[in-house]
């Protein structure tokens, strides 16, 4: 499971990993972005053919228009598979010299050059950093290469030189421009690249607290489900086919007292880490920890076959049996009573507004329990239910029908007897 293992303080430098899922986050941005202007831009300069026929302002150029629609549709389909930063970088500049060279013809076609033509080009550039999205390097090269696109527009595709004195006006202006324009691009990314990283850093907190909390009761497969958003946590409860695995220690009242406050929670700690990390192994749920004992359930959240269930319970309790025998700190080795049992339960998550639980209700619960509580020491006591799916069958004692506390009809049960 690829769980969060350590949280970043919030004023801790920037790691690689960082700028990395920066630049990525920057480049499906961009994409997103292309996507919708893209289609806007060859409106409006399908537009500006159109207003051709209305005023005289405009210059009709169905070439030039021709020409600017191609070259958007070539970055709309560009886009629409998801290209690299590279080829992104490269869309950039190169629309941003289409988009030059457009409003370069449009000052051609007016038979000389019109002030109202020029201001397509900063207008144009504005467009394009609008995407908001682009490096301040890549605005740079965007700036430089349109600029010199129009002027070669202007200067060698025209009937007749420019005004001078027009042109000197106009590169002022689109000099200025660009200078604002990158250094606002160059704060926008610095702002965008904190606003990132900050929510990075917290989702990375609020990761690491849910997994802490859910890590400790569900599967891990399970968790990382419920992350990614495949599963429902808090969904409604429903009856269904569980099996119950209840664990207690022998004789855990005198060993507490015989040990030291330190040696005893070293122990409890070795004992629920063991337990829990073979539950998940074998796909349980641990339930709860009450003191001394464990509870485990099979077949939630995630769900299994019946016959599944009792062989995964069986191998759960086994596994436990072993698991726990070295804890303690004296030579004395530690020992398990078993209860396992399937039913119909009721599972889901149960509680108020001040706390919720993912548990399940019902009498086979309570018969799981009380096969724990009539377990011999050491052993695994389960009911016939359980024994009856187990495929081979373990040597087991056959203990007849059991009188249980609070159960209302006897329970059949079989004991395997002693430690695996």
């Amino acid at each position: 499971m690829s769980v969060t293992t350590r949280v970043v303080a919030a004023d801790a430098p920037p790691r690689t990993e960082d700028f990395l899922a920066f630049e990525e986050h920057e480049r499906v941005l961009l994409v997103q972005r292309w996507r919708r202007v893209a289609p806007l831009a060859m409106v409006v300069v399908a537009l500006t053919e159109i207003a051709a026929w209305i005023t005289p302002a405009f210059p009709k150029g169905l070439v030039y228009t021709l020409g600017m629609e191609a070259a958007l549709l070539g970055v709309l389909l560009m886009v629409r598979r998801d290209p690299s930063r590279t080829t992104l970088t490269l869309i950039n500049v190169v629309a941003g010299a289409a988009g030059a060279a457009f409003a370069g013809s449009a000052a051609i076609l007016e038979d000389g050059f019109s002030s109202l033509h020029v201001m397509a080009m900063p207008c144009l550039l504005a467009f394009m950093t609008a995407l908001l999205a682009m490096e301040p390097l890549e605005v740079i090269a965007l700036f430089v290469l349109s600029i010199a696109t129009w002027l070669g527009v202007i200067l060698f595709g025209g009937p007749s030189p420019p005004d001078w004195h027009d042109m000197t006006t106009s590169l002022i202006y689109l000099c200025a421009l660009g200078v604002i324009t990158v250094g606002w691009v160059s704060h926008s990314r610095q702002l965008r690249q904190r606003e990132f990283l900050a929510r990075r850093r917290i989702e990375e907190v609020h990761r690491f607290a849910v997994e802490e909390m859910l890590c400790r009761h569900l599967p891990p497969r399970y968790v990382e489900s419920v992350l990614a958003g495949e599963q429902l946590l808090d969904a409604p409860p429903a009856r269904r086919c569980l099996t119950i695995v209840f664990a207690d220690i022998v004789s855990f009242t005198p060993l507490s007292d015989a040990l030291s406050p330190d040696e005893l929670a070293r122990a409890m700690a070795q004992f629920y880490d063991r337990t829990a990390s073979i539950a998940f192994e074998n796909g349980a749920t641990i339930d709860k920890f009450i003191g001394d004992s464990v509870m485990a359930i099979l077949g939630a959240p995630e769900p299994l076959p019946p016959h599944e269930q009792a062989r995964r319970a069986f191998s759960t309790a086994r596994a436990w049996q072993i698991a726990v025998r070295d804890i303690l700190p004296t030579h004395r080795a530690l020992r398990l009573r078993i209860g396992i049992h399937q039913d119909d339960i009721a599972v889901g998550s149960f509680g108020g507004r001040h706390r919720t639980d993912y548990t399940v209700l019902g009498l086979g619960v309570n018969i799981a329990a009380r096969l724990e509580g009539a377990c011999p020491p050491g052993s695994i006591l389960m009911s016939e239910r359980v024994f009856a799916q187990l495929d081979p069958a373990p040597d087991a004692r056959n203990m007849g029908a059991l009188e249980l506390r609070g159960v209302p009809r006897p329970v059949s049960a079989f004991a395997v007897l002693g430690e695996p």
